[in-house]
């Protein structure tokens, strides 16, 4: 009995192992996925991520520090092969990272156009807020100023502000944390006319729209009354027929 029993725990122990190792080799893939993403590393990635690997194939959405995934990294790095390569596996695109940053946030931060286009494209919530409440145009505006300290890119915010600014959803009073909107963040007087362009489009576009509104509406109260006085006639003549009499 007492053998039987010292089997059984030396099985558990054994099976415990096993799956202590198992956990090793998938979290060591994990990170090799995500270091590989950080340096755009796509033959890497590939191999990580290829389904031979079973039970130990990386996650790809696993989270590195801060909670930044693989295609968060893809989308700041701006290497667009990686990003479809990860779209194709079906990475979350609305995966956020710890501080609530998005893969739009990332881009549009980093001045990457056409990954913020591809994400458009994909229906992400381009008025999707970060832990300051920020939105993507914002770090478009102030040309990614609040990382400026880590990703040193400024290129391509001009080209992003404008691509957000067509999007008919994006809300341009949405303000962050110090009450502050993507306008009152812009980076220069460029942005800022943008911003300006866009209010006057919008306006002459209000205006255009209350108009036809407007004349709808005149036009379909004129038939209206159209209608009724026809009406009327009608009712009119019907009766001058039931008045009369046959002989008439």
């Amino acid at each position: 009995m007492g053998s039987d029993e010292d089997a059984l725990e030396e099985h558990a122990r054994s099976m415990q192992k096993a799956w202590k190792s198992l956990c090793d080799k998938k979290r060591l893939n994990n990170s090799l996925l995500i270091e590989a993403s950080k340096f755009g590393n796509l033959e890497m990635c590939r191999e990580l991520l290829h389904q031979k690997n079973g039970d130990l194939k990386a996650d790809i959405n696993c989270k590195g520090e801060g909670g930044w995934t693989p295609f968060h990294f893809a989308c700041m790095s701006g290497n667009m092969e990686l990003v479809r390569f990860f779209l194709r596996n079906e990475t979350d695109i609305d995966i956020e990272t710890k501080y609530k940053f998005t893969a739009l946030h990332i881009a549009a931060q980093s001045g990457f156009k056409d990954i913020v286009q591809l994400l458009i494209d994909l229906k992400v919530d381009v008025n999707s807020k970060d832990a300051y409440k920020n939105t993507a145009l914002h770090y478009a505006a102030m040309n990614g100023m609040f990382f400026i300290f880590i990703f040193l890119n400024l290129v391509g915010h001009k080209e992003v502000v404008e691509l957000l600014l067509r999007k008919p959803s994006t809300n341009i009073t949405i303000k962050n944390h110090e009450n502050k909107t993507a306008y009152n963040l812009a980076c220069n007087q460029e942005v800022r006319n943008l911003f300006s362009v866009f209010m006057k489009e919008k306006k002459m576009l209000e205006g255009s729209f209350l108009q036809q509104v407007t004349i709808h509406s005149a036009r379909a109260k004129t038939i209206s009354k159209m209608s009724d006085s026809a009406l009327n006639k009608n009712k009119l003549a019907s009766t001058l027929v039931y008045l009369t009499p046959e002989w008439v």
